[in-house]
């Protein structure tokens, strides 16, 4: 192919020039009015064609803008639009390619970085050699610096029937589905739960609901403390309602109680006749029950004594329930009149279950 070396092109108004062979300008070229590059037709950048801008006729009517396999292609300006036609989309790597991609800000270089080989994605990555951070040790990862001054995700919900957060995690079996790690606490709290409304209608601010009637060895709520405690395991502060459960037995002979009537209960015992026992369930029907059992765990019973009458009734322990110092549990408790109780569990192995039923107050009248 030949070259046609010029040093300026100045065509006359409504003129067109059309050059079949190579252009070689030297100085400079001027168009007064539009410039087309054919399609499917290079406009080449670099005496080794390193970098080219194209309309991809042929393909998806796309312009394409290549900077070359070891260089790039740099956009800057005071503002930058990125604009898409309505429905229609922004795509970056949309081959796919092992491509990282970072979002820089005034003091964090990959304010948002996705990782192409891992498939994950961070927020405010830090560390890492160059251009690339530490990977996000997670699908999402967001992180702090020491010296941010803000919290590390804040959500604002207006909808005031929505939901701030859902996590939905149909397929966990055996890990759990949110797990906090709070290694460092001096006085902070693990969680904190405020509401400041003055609204009268009942609700919680905490709620756990075990919703499958088959789930009967799981438990709502589990606490575990290491070692002894200076102070309780759970603490109420301010007005406090016992949310223990209740069940009203009447009937004129005794009964034998159930786990669910027992644990964290008040059991009412209504109308029996003289000389009647109700009876706790045996040491290992409550290990059973207890997920992870383990010596030591314990939980509060409430007991009261309902008549007309005079009729003491008699609280039993069965098979493995014993009283403080290994003996017999058994305990009256006369008309009219209430005590309160603790079981502890002593031995979770299977066969030697041993739970100790404690008294924890005197007999207090029901009545005034």
């Amino acid at each position: 192919m030949s070259t046609l070396n010029v040093n300026t092109i100045k065509p006359a108004t409504g003129t067109e020039v059309t050059v079949s062979a190579s252009l070689n300008v030297v100085n400079e070229l001027t168009a007064s009015a539009d410039a087309i590059i054919l399609d499917d037709k290079k406009l080449y950048f670099g005496t080794q064609k390193d970098a080219y801008i194209k309309y991809d006729e042929a393909g998806n009517n796309s312009l394409i803008i290549s900077g070359g396999l070891d260089g790039g292609v740099e956009i800057s300006g005071s503002t930058l639009i990125f604009q898409a036609e309505e429905s229609e989309k922004i795509v970056f790597n949309n081959l796919g390619r092992d491509v990282n991609f970072s979002v820089g800000t005034n003091t964090s270089p990959h304010a948002i970085y996705a990782d192409g080989g891992t498939d994950r994605v961070g927020i405010g990555r830090a560390g890492g050699t160059g251009n690339t951070p530490n990977i996000p040790i997670g699908t999402l990862e967001v992180e702090n610096a020491s010296d941010a001054g803000v919290s590390l995700l804040v959500l604002t919900n207006a909808d005031v029937d929505q939901a701030a957060l859902q996590i939905n995690s149909a397929a966990n079996t055996t890990a759990p589905v949110v797990e906090i790690t709070a290694s460092s606490l001096t006085t902070g709290d693990g969680i904190n739960v405020f509401s400041n409304s003055n609204s009268t209608a009942a609700r919680s601010l905490i709620s756990v609901t075990n919703g499958n009637t088959a789930a009967v060895s799981a438990s709502c709520i589990t606490t575990n403390q290491a070692g002894k405690r200076n102070a309780p395991g759970i603490l109420n502060r301010g007005t406090y309602i016992s949310n223990m459960t209740g069940t009203f037995k009447t009937q004129s002979l005794g009964h034998v109680l159930s786990t669910a009537e027992v644990f964290d209960a008040a059991f009412y015992a209504v109308g029996r006749n003289p000389s009647q026992a109700d009876t706790t369930p045996t040491a290992a029907q409550f290990v059973s029950n207890i997920p992870n059992c383990q010596g030591g765990d314990a939980w509060d019973f409430a007991y009261y004594n309902i008549q007309t009458g005079s009729n003491a009734v008699t609280l039993t322990g069965s098979a493995g329930i014993k009283n403080a110092i290994g003996g017999d549990a058994e305990f009256s408790i006369p008309a009219n009149k209430g005590r309160l109780f603790k079981f502890v569990v002593f031995n979770n192995s299977g066969g030697s279950e041993d739970v100790r039923l404690v008294p924890m107050s005197d007999t207090f009248n029901i009545l005034s």
